[in-house]
């Protein structure tokens, strides 16, 4: 996150790859929240020090987890899924996990989603409606009771 608002910040910096500023762009910024974290390092160690965070994520398994920056397959009922994660495998191609997403068309422009995992394809159960710390805090919530 910290990396995030600082590529958003300094938007304008040649020194910051695209590749980077494509994958902090994925990130959700609560607002005001990082106010207080400027690096105060030169612009080519910062942009390799997100290099090296991002690899360290892709180790982590893009199947298991759909972390910022990573693009989701698509949209799910015209909302744009931001954040996903897979949180339990029970084998024979069945798992399931949580998502949010975001439409800013909706009445309710962000919701956090169950979805069941099957052969593959994801089929998204139910979900928690409102505004973005509603589905925030619904995720983060029951992402920390499934992986517990």
């Amino acid at each position: 996150m910290v990396l995030a608002f600082n590529y958003k910040h300094n938007g304008n910096d040649g020194r910051l790859s695209a590749v980077n500023r494509k994958w902090v762009d994925g990130f959700i910024l609560q607002e005001k929240a990082f106010d207080n974290t400027w690096l105060q390092a030169h612009a080519t160690l910062i942009d390799g020090f997100c290099n090296h965070a991002r690899e360290l994520y892709q180790s982590l398994g893009a199947e298991r987890y759909t972390l910022p920056g990573h693009e989701e397959n698509g949209a799910v009922h015209g909302y744009e899924i931001r954040r996903s994660i897979t949180t339990s495998d029970e084998g024979n191609g069945f798992s399931t996990g949580y998502a949010i997403g975001y439409n800013p068309q909706a009445a309710s422009p962000w919701v956090c989603w169950q979805f069941a995992v099957r052969d593959g394809e994801r089929h998204y159960n139910w979900g928690i409606y409102g505004e973005e710390q509603t589905a925030i805090d619904a995720y983060n919530s029951r992402v920390f009771v499934a992986l517990n």
